[in-house]
């Protein structure tokens, strides 16, 4: 089989291409050898066939990328392709807003995503509703996830970059992650009360969060309704909880707190209904109101010396706590401290302190 050298394109006759119409005469060799050879027959094409193949491969490529992506400086406008194994290509260095998610339809037909270039940003809801991604390999290039960028993802396992990306609020929101690994130089944005829910918020699938030295803050809500959290690695690096980090997660058993934090924030592990034992570090002076409000499970609570201030319903409906001893340094328990603590017998209480204002509990106080 004979191509043009010019376009590709299987020739038929020996002088013109029917296709671009490219005078294959002028590759003959010459004159002569054209005569003594037969014409174009005599002509050794493979060279000229294997660079053609090439660039008929190459152009075929471009025109799928024409066709599934719409692509503008560099910056991924839209797919619009059929969904299953999709590989982002090499001229892509930013994921647009919306990008996989714009359509419904499609967005439930993507099975895979692979990058093949150097992309630096996936945008805000970039692949919201792909619940049908199970594999996903993101760049190391990667500097900025966009706010629920992965929202509802269907990945159940996925590693992300180091180098210091930053991870906008609701990244991961709502996924299938089973388990996360954090690297101890990415950066959570800083959501707060007015408006934003934490990065993992409602990943009720996941059970296993490894965080690596380095990391500073946990930031409000970041694993708030993860219902099925079985661990967590905190390292001391961390310096700071917010409120409601871990708000419902029913299934976690127990945690070691980072020694460098100074309070536990307000309803930290309220509703952490399997947490069965805590020991607060010493640092810490400030346990906030309802930080462990609605534990149920749990019988073993340790205040270190140096908490000053026990806050409103920090502990209300423990109601497997049995004993609890307040340390000397405490200087102020809020009423309701320990409200609907129903089988809390024993208070050790420092002689400086009067007792709590408790309700449905029969206790005594020990005085020491």
């Amino acid at each position: 089989m004979k191509f043009c050298p010019e376009c590709g394109a299987k020739l038929i006759t020996q002088k013109f291409c029917q296709e671009c119409g490219a005078n294959i005469s002028k590759y003959l060799n010459n004159k002569n050898n054209a005569e003594s050879s037969g014409g174009l027959a005599g002509l050794d094409f493979s060279a000229l066939e294997n660079e053609a193949s090439k660039q008929l491969k190459k152009q075929q490529a471009l025109e799928k990328i024409k066709k599934d992506f719409e692509i503008k400086d560099g910056v991924l406008i839209k797919y619009k392709g059929k969904g299953g194994k999709v590989v982002v290509p090499k001229e892509v260095t930013v994921v647009g807003k919306n990008a996989f998610s714009h359509d419904r339809i499609m967005r439930s037909e993507i099975t895979e995503v692979s990058f093949e270039g150097q992309v630096t940003e996936i945008g805000d809801a970039a692949f919201e509703g792909c619940y049908n991604i199970k594999s996903m390999v993101l760049p190391q290039s990667l500097k900025k996830i966009g706010k629920d960028a992965f929202a509802c993802l269907g990945a159940t396992t996925l590693e992300l970059p180091r180098g210091g990306v930053f991870i906008s609020d609701g990244a991961f929101a709502f996924s299938k992650l089973t388990s996360i690994t954090i690297p101890g130089d990415a950066i959570f944005e800083k959501t707060n009360w007015f408006g934003g829910s934490g990065a993992f918020h409602n990943c009720t699938n996941l059970q296993y969060v490894t965080i690596e030295n380095g990391f500073k803050w946990i930031h409000y809500r970041m694993f708030q309704d993860c219902k099925n959290l079985r661990s967590v690695t905190i390292p001391n690096s961390v310096a700071g909880i917010d409120f409601e980090a871990f708000y419902k997660c029913e299934s976690l058993p127990s945690i070691q707190l980072p020694c460098n934090i100074t309070t536990i924030p307000a309803r930290a592990f309220s509703y952490c209904s399997n947490l069965a034992r805590i020991e607060i570090p010493r640092g810490v002076t400030k346990i906030e109101i309802q930080a462990f409000d609605s534990c149920t499970n749990l019988t073993d609570v340790t205040l270190p010396e140096g908490l000053t201030h026990i806050g409103e319903c920090a502990f209300a409906n423990c109601k497997a706590l049995t004993t609890i001893t307040i340390p000397q340094s405490v200087t102020k328990i809020d009423d309701l401290a320990f409200r609907r603590c129903d089988n809390l017998r024993t208070v050790k209480l420092p002689m400086h302190l009067t007792p709590p204002y408790f309700i449905g509990s029969n206790f005594s106080v020990i005085r020491y």
